[in-house]
């Protein structure tokens, strides 16, 4: 019995550490999120009412947006988020947030090949294939690679300050 509870508390903090660090990185991947929104423009932005931030099936990270998108807004505009579920749908985005666990990422990256609209994903080496911006793991710290050439490409503009802290550039 003493075993049995000794290690359901073992498990149990282990549990909680990997829960606290995950919710840290969502916090932090908000973090980027809303300076992204900052540091690029988007054509004819002042024509949307809001800024759609679209989101793909599901991870942690959606509650940490809602939060943000009850609280901020980009450019004076409040910030609406959007669950999607077809390449229609996230045509009618600003950014588009797409979790390591959809299989569909490149077929988001090549139907909105040209579009003004900003893929992520927290899949590392996603901005490599063609996303705006894939966040990644380095020494234990959240970082961000950047896909300037697609960014670009989708008719946005990126200021200067935000490609300093890449850790790649594509």
């Amino acid at each position: 019995m003493k075993r049995q509870i000794i290690f359901l508390l073992i498990l149990f903090s282990t549990c909680s550490i990997a829960f606290a660090q995950g919710n840290q990185s969502y916090a932090f991947q908000k973090l980027y999120l809303y300076t992204f929104m900052k540091y690029i423009e988007w054509p004819n932005a002042e024509v949307n009412e809001k800024f759609t931030i679209g989101f793909v099936g599901y991870s942690g990270l959606y509650p940490h947006l809602e939060k943000m998108a009850e609280e901020k807004e980009i450019r004076g505009k409040a910030i609406e988020l959007k669950k999607i579920s077809s390449v229609e749908e996230a045509q009618q985005c600003q950014l588009l947030y797409v979790p390591s666990g959809q299989a569909d990422l490149p077929n988001y990256i090549e139907a909105l090949k040209g579009s003004p609209v900003l893929i992520v994903s927290d899949l590392e080496g996603a901005a490599e294939e063609g996303a705006g911006f894939s966040f990644l793991m380095v020494d234990g710290k959240l970082k961000f690679d950047i896909n300037t050439t697609t960014i670009e490409a989708s008719q946005l503009s990126i200021k200067d300050a935000l490609k300093k802290f890449a850790v790649n550039t594509y």
